[in-house]
């Protein structure tokens, strides 16, 4: 029996503009910086709500400027994570903490390569420990053939999905690279697929543990989309 389908969480509102101060203007241009240097757009968007965070709890302790952020106070920013409760009154896991923690000690070590500070105030912050857990909840081999088979693959839309569904089970790649695999990246002679620009920006090949993927991408193939085209996870063949 499959397990039951997590409820979707309600969206959240829109945070509050944050107060314009020298700080705030110095965290855009670490963000701008690293768009520029080449950093992946993830990357970017992470460190501007993380930054966007610190900026905001600086501006209700009275730090205004990157001048004023010292060992001490990035302490009482990671205390402030470490006791935060959430809506379900669940404090923030360790990994959370360390996602907000990470693009402030980058900004502050860029401070001090820019030369804007004498020296890097979170070079000393210990951050929190990160626990190993095995992942949970992982479907048997038999709830995933029942996923496999709800797809209904006698119309190309269905035979699309399970290529989607097998080639994310059988490789394990992550859904933003599904997003971006090209027909072309698919080697059925080899049973292999390229991942290109992926966790940062690195290509490597994967190889398929079953065969199934590459018949639903030949079949797939088949229906009507003979030639690699981009965004071939998002529409099915004319």
């Amino acid at each position: 029996m499959l397990r039951p389908k997590r409820p979707t969480p309600a969206p959240r509102p829109a945070p509050k503009p944050l107060p314009e101060t020298a700080l705030s203007r110095s965290c855009r241009d670490f963000v701008n910086w690293t768009v520029a240097v080449g950093l992946s757009p993830e990357t970017a968007r992470i460190r501007h709500h993380a930054l966007a965070r610190f900026a905001g709890w600086c501006a209700g302790s009275g730090i205004e400027e990157f001048g004023q952020i010292s060992h001490a106070s990035l302490e009482a920013y990671q205390y402030r994570l470490a006791t935060y409760l959430k809506s379900n009154g669940q404090p923030l896991a360790a990994s959370t903490q360390a996602t907000r923690l990470n693009p402030v000690i980058a900004f502050c070590r860029w401070l001090g390569r820019q030369g804007f500070v004498a020296a890097d105030p979170s070079s000393r912050l210990v951050l929190p420990r990160q626990v190993r857990r095995l992942p949970s909840g992982v479907p048997s081999v038999e709830e995933v053939e029942q996923i496999l088979a709800q797809v209904d693959a006698s119309t190309p839309a269905g035979i699309r999905d399970r290529a989607i569904l097998e080639t994310l089970y059988s490789t394990g790649i992550r859904r933003t690279e599904l997003a971006r695999l090209e027909l072309g990246h698919v080697n059925l002679a080899s049973l292999s697929l390229e991942v290109r620009s992926g966790k940062g920006r690195r290509d490597r090949v994967l190889p398929w543990v079953r065969v199934q993927p590459a018949g639903s991408i030949a079949t797939w193939r088949k229906c009507g989309l003979r030639s690699p085209s981009p965004g071939w996870t998002a529409r099915s063949p004319s």
